[in-house]
């Protein structure tokens, strides 16, 4: 559904033998598509340019930073007889592929075509092969999309099962999938070496980790529309990450393949349950001022960045974050948001007491050293990003006429050449921070203004082109300027 946080195209329809094609088709039903290659890139979606394709998978995330993920179940259509399916697998391109919306079509230098067309609900691969003796449809389960990057944010395999029913014509692993292959072996392995290779009717393994994508991008724009579209699907996913915490004691900001990723912010999730309990929903009571326990993670140790607030002990003691706490700025102003949200959701059960505190809170973010670092944006963002308090944000910049001064600075053509993709403004619509200030002009009764610069700045550098998106779509949350 294309309101989930993570964007999964699914993949179906019926396929045709093309004209005059006299070779093998098999059906197989399925989820999702991609392929895997050989070189090394980060494949976000699967899919790279160069390379040899090992597999094509139907499970998939597309648009996304941090690491790869998904790419699960692979399955690769095969020519003659594989001694050793765990490393002559892959094959080099015959052409350029062909891709269009609910369509996909690769050429191997096998001979093998692949074909994935696409409707709403269900999936299809469908493989045109030469005339052979022999052939055959690997499937492997613990297909997973690797990163390169080496942040800690990759996925790796770590568990799986697997078995083939019938007289061979199906299979059962971590999806399910019917196939007409009419003879079949399992097999298993660590790396390019074979544990085993035969005949064997079922295996599993022990080795994955790795979906609601990361709500620092989505919480700003896409999830509060959501809520209001298909609000039905919107709130079966709060119920599932209400479910988590349930189960795991923390909200995550970032989920993937049953895997918390990381906090970028603030706890950014508590933003969105308060979003849609003043949209009706019941409230989730928990206490918001537990520090998570530190993760060490390589690229921050200071403190957790897995889940929760964890630059918590310096926003309580101080009402500021220090530079001991990396990322202060953004940790400072998302606290803030942070606890207004808290302050919405007490207000509403008639905690007086609370409300009162984290209200206070809330206003407090003037206090930081705003030459710490910052997350993914400079500070002329960041002291835009006060969306609970325009009020006090309007009179820091010496009233109405100061703020649209300021505002217009911002947007300003050819003040900082660094920011050339989006016009060299000091306003950068593909940073989520941004997202909301040009819509602040309403507040000192311009709303003229508010429409000249975000329709501005959707026409200018978002459409449904090749080119439509400078970057990662951010699960979705790129497009809604365009919304």
């Amino acid at each position: 559904m294309a309101n989930l946080a993570i964007l999964l195209t699914s993949l179906a329809a019926t396929a045709t033998a093309l004209p005059g094609d006299s070779r093998h088709k098999d059906y197989v039903n399925t989820v999702q598509a991609k392929t895997l290659q050989t070189i090394k890139a980060d494949a976000y979606s699967g899919y790279l340019p160069q390379g040899q394709v090992w597999g094509f998978s139907m499970m998939h995330e597309s648009g996304t930073g941090g690491a790869p993920k998904y790419g699960v179940v692979s399955q690769m259509r095969v020519v003659g007889e594989r001694e050793n399916p765990l490393v002559d697998l892959g094959q080099n391109r015959s052409g350029n592929a062909t891709a269009a919306v609910s369509y996909y079509r690769s050429s191997l230098v096998s001979r093998v075509d692949v074909e994935l067309p696409a409707t709403e609900h269900a999936g299809f691969y469908q493989y045109l092969i030469p005339p052979t003796n022999s052939s055959s449809i690997v499937i492997d389960v613990s297909h997973f999309l690797p990163s390169s990057k080496g942040l800690g944010c990759g996925q790796g395999y770590a568990g799986g099962q697997f078995s083939i029913t019938g007289n061979g014509s199906s299979y059962q692993g971590f999806g399910v999938t019917n196939n007409t292959s009419p003879s079949s072996r399992t097999f298993t392995g660590n790396g390019s070496t074979p544990y085993s290779y035969d005949d064997s009717r079922s295996t599993n393994g022990t080795y994955r980790h790795g979906g609601v994508f990361t709500f620092w991008d989505q919480f700003r724009c896409g999830t509060a529309l959501m809520h209001i579209l298909p609000p039905v699907a919107h709130e079966e996913q709060i119920y599932s990450i209400i479910d988590i915490w349930r189960h795991e004691g923390w909200l995550p900001d970032a989920r993937f393949s049953e895997y918390t990723g990381r906090t970028q912010g603030g706890s950014n999730a508590d933003n969105v349950l308060a979003d849609a309990y003043v949209k009706g929903m019941p409230a989730m009571k928990t206490d918001a001022e537990v520090v998570p326990p530190n993760n060490f993670d390589p690229v921050a140790n200071e403190s957790s960045t897995r889940e929760g607030r964890g630059a918590l002990p310096d926003w309580k003691q101080y009402g500021y974050i220090t530079p001991y706490f990396s990322r202060a700025v953004t940790r400072v102003v998302e606290y803030s948001v942070n606890d207004f949200s808290l302050y919405q959701v007490a207000r509403g059960l008639n905690l007086t007491d609370d409300a009162s505190r984290y209200l206070k809170h809330a206003t407090q973010c003037g206090g930081c050293y705003w030459s710490d670092p910052y997350y993914e944006d400079m500070p002329w963002s960041y002291s835009f990003h006060a969306p609970h308090d325009i009020s006090h944000l309007i009179n820091l910049s010496g009233g109405p006429e100061g703020f649209i001064l300021r505002l217009g600075t911002f947007i300003t053509l050819g003040l900082y050449p660094p920011n050339a993709t989006y016009g060299s403004t000091l306003f950068n619509s593909g940073n989520e921070p941004a997202f909301n200030t040009p819509y602040l002009c309403k507040f000192v009764g311009r709303q003229d203004l508010s429409v000249k610069c975000s329709r501005s700045a959707a026409l200018a550098f978002y459409n449904a082109g090749g080119s439509g998106i400078s970057g990662n779509n951010d699960a979705g949350a790129m497009q809604t300027w365009i919304l």
